[in-house]
């Protein structure tokens, strides 16, 4: 983030719920506060996800560092959905 203008914006536009499209129960997207949330079941029951900070294009978090499986679709989207709020310290 280049300013605390563009981080106060970000955190305005996160106070809305990401709008997921896409497959819910097997690949799915959401564009949210300038972050792109991405959540693919790979195999029966086995779900990976990837947030990654569009400005910059660095992913902050993903199913590789959160040290357990994540076995739901709803389970993915809301790693997802605590990623930003973690990281715009909301």
């Amino acid at each position: 983030m280049n300013t605390l203008e563009e981080l106060e914006v970000r955190r305005e536009q996160a106070k809305e719920s990401p709008v997921w499209t896409g497959d819910l129960d097997d690949d799915c997207t959401a564009r949210w506060a300038g972050f792109l949330l991405r959540a693919e079941e790979m195999e029966r029951g086995s779900w990976w996800f990837s947030v990654t900070d569009l400005p910059s294009g660095s992913v902050i978090h993903d199913s590789d560092r959160v040290g357990r499986r994540i076995d739901s679709a709803s389970s993915a989207r809301q790693e997802c959905e605590r990623a930003v709020i973690r990281f715009l310290n909301l």
